[in-house]
């Protein structure tokens, strides 16, 4: 009748300690960062964050993420400075044991020109050459920032579900990394609209990994991959695409999309306002 709980904030050495011994008889649980939904939701949160409106805790949380101690802290000097810490324990702390110390500043340099290139796809040779590695080596280190939760890759798929030879994109799991790696402390309504659009579509992409994952749903995120055009974001399982977003920044985009009229599926073009109503979902 013995029941053990263990928690942790390094995801790969939690793995490590209990994936042989206790096969078939524990449940993990990711824990990610904060949801919109929980950000307004949770009534321990600081009154900082609550006397804010539904569209101005958005804003924040495109610019600073969603990790719980950034919500107690109300200077862009104290936020960045916070997430420094969590970043370099992330890369010190849990990614140290995996590669050489030597790799560690190869490391942070990877990450930021990842953080440049957000909803892009990922040539794995032009980013190896780029830093001067091998091309097994960006493989191995992109896996394990995905295994940290630092990173998320959806695949390219077909109409069917199935993964061809399309590069995958890129995406944080939380928008905080990208303004601390991009070096970039402004608010959002100040900033291009091209920067705009991209950290909306890495919210949207971390907030479907944590509503599918919360839900235990084993849908798999990726996008439609087309020879012409191809829909933001699909969730695909028993052999085929079972639903489709598309994020835009403003109302006034995202029309008719014959890609997505295609699929047969409920798809939802996400943007700022539709956005905090969460129906999106």
């Amino acid at each position: 009748n013995l029941r053990v709980v263990m928690s942790g904030s390094s995801a790969l050495k939690l793995r490590a300690l209990n994936s042989e011994s206790l096969a078939g008889r524990k449940q993990l649980l990711e824990l990610y960062t904060l949801s919109l939904s929980e950000r307004l939701s949770d009534s321990r949160l600081p009154s900082l964050g609550r006397e804010l409106s539904v569209p101005a805790i958005l804003q924040d949380m495109l610019v600073w993420g969603g990790f719980p101690g950034v919500t107690q802290l109300a200077e862009s000097w104290q936020r960045t400075s916070y997430l420094t810490d969590v970043l370099d324990s992330l890369i010190y702390r849990d990614l140290l044991s995996e590669v050489r110390s030597k790799d560690v500043s190869l490391l942070k340099r990877m990450l930021i020109a990842l953080a440049r290139s957000i909803g892009g796809r990922v040539n794995t040779t032009k980013l190896a050459g780029s830093l001067e590695l091998s091309r097994a080596t960006v493989v191995r280190y992109l896996d394990l920032f995905q295994e940290a939760n630092i990173l998320k890759l959806l695949p390219g798929i077909d109409k069917r579900g199935i993964v061809p030879k399309a590069q995958p994109k890129l995406y944080f799991l939380d928008n905080g990394f990208l303004s601390l790696l991009l070096a970039d402390e402004r608010l959002f309504e100040v900033r291009k609209p091209e920067d705009q659009a991209a950290l909306l579509e890495n919210f949207v992409v971390s907030e479907l990994v944590k509503h599918y994952a919360y839900r235990g749903d084993i849908s798999q995120l990726g996008y439609l991959w087309l020879e012409n055009s191809e829909v933001d974001i699909v969730a695909y399982k028993d052999g085929g695409v079972q639903r489709a977003w598309e994020v835009k920044l403003s109302k006034e985009q995202g029309g008719r999309s014959e890609a997505r009229d295609a699929l047969n599926v409920p798809s939802t073009v996400v943007n700022m306002h539709t956005f905090v109503t969460c129906a999106w979902l």
